[in-house]
């Protein structure tokens, strides 16, 4: 029984010291082995063409792109399989299938001809011409007798309530005027009155409207002021937030630390940028002094990376004009960009200036 234990736990040992080498080498192909890439770029008469592919590993995963005028084109590999190029067809087959089987329906439709029935009965018997006849050959009249009957009994109760509403009316109008021939009788306000309380009451809403109106002339001020005192009030805070970090920017640590990050971003980029760069470019920019401004600032920068470019600067055009046919490729290798950021972190310059920022005692 130990023994069989044993076994089981050498043999799961194994299983997990193969599952942390496979591990392992995993990890360290991709920090170790480099991603390729190239590109190219082409223009001249009015059109633009440009290219880029990316691959790992001999090409276990490839990546290209595609642009011509307009137009961009992609595809993704793995193992050499056209990942994207198969899903884009299995969608146009599955949109395939779906018209195609509402094609089909229609067209058993249209050979079947068959429509939607007028009512469920016709439907079902398909017998619309007999039901018609079978209407004419019994000559029932009852039921058109006891129709002209039903309306001649509604002509009358719409005649009757005519009537009742004339009557009602007309009582109506005569003690509306019994009411006011009483009241003039015992006496209306004169026209004057009438006009002088007008008077009053279009004198008091003028008023009002007034009282109204500077009392949101007062509340617009009192809201205007407070926003102008939060908005002075948060600038100014700004203002000394913007303050305090420019000193501590400019602090000696922090500047040793700024300038270690920029050595190391330097040669980061430079482990990055493409290897060779090779092709033709001439150009005019339309002004002679512009032209050879661009021409120096290629050399400036040039240095950066080795290049076999011929540019040839044109003087003599009037006019913007640009050919290139260029070339690039390089390689980018993960744990170049692991070993810089080790190398930032562990700087002490680097560290206190990080926790000066976060605000901690600098001890």
């Amino acid at each position: 029984m130990p023994g069989i234990i044993i076994h089981i736990l050498l043999i799961i040992g194994k299983i997990l010291l193969i599952l942390v080498a496979v591990v392992l080498v995993l990890l360290l192909l991709i920090l170790f082995l480099p991603i390729v890439y190239r590109g190219t770029f082409t223009a001249g008469s009015g059109n633009i063409r440009a290219g880029g592919s990316a691959s790992w590993f001999f090409r276990l995963i490839y990546v290209k792109a595609d642009y011509d005028s307009g137009t961009l084109s992609y595809e993704l590999y793995l193992f050499g399989i056209p990942v994207l190029k198969l899903l884009r067809s299995r969608r146009k087959k599955h949109e395939a299938a779906v018209t195609g089987d509402t094609e089909t329906v229609g067209e058993a439709s249209a050979v079947t001809g068959d429509t939607e029935p007028p009512n469920a009965e016709t439907a079902l018997t398909g017998d619309t011409e007999s039901t018609e006849d079978e209407s004419v050959l019994t000559g029932d009249t009852e039921s058109t007798e006891d129709e002209s009957v039903l309306t001649g009994d509604t002509e009358l109760t719409e005649e009757k309530n005519i009537v009742t509403e004339d009557t009602e009316n007309a009582e109506e109008k005569e003690v509306s005027g019994d009411i006011s021939d009483d009241i003039w009788k015992d006496g209306m306000p004169e026209q004057d009155t009438a006009d002088q309380t007008e008077e009053m009451f279009e004198e008091e809403a003028f008023l009002d409207k007034i009282c109204r109106f500077f009392d949101r002339m007062e509340e617009s001020c009192a809201s205007f002021s407070g926003r102008i005192s939060s908005a002075v009030s948060s600038a100014a805070s700004a203002f000394n937030k913007i303050t305090s970090l420019l000193e501590k920017i400019f602090d000696e640590d922090t500047g040793e630390a700024v300038g270690h990050v920029f050595s190391q971003l330097i040669k980061l980029l430079r482990s990055y940028l493409p290897r060779r760069i090779e092709g033709t470019i001439e150009y005019s920019a339309g002004d002679p002094a512009l032209t050879g401004r661009i021409l120096g600032a290629y050399y400036t920068f040039c240095s950066l990376c080795p290049n076999d470019l011929i540019v040839t600067p044109d003087f003599e055009e009037e006019k913007l004009k640009a050919d290139a046919d260029i070339r690039l490729r390089g390689h980018i290798i993960l744990f170049v960009l692991v070993y810089r950021g080790v190398i930032v972190i562990l700087n002490r310059s680097v560290r206190r200036t990080i926790r000066m920022l976060r605000g901690k005692n600098d001890e």
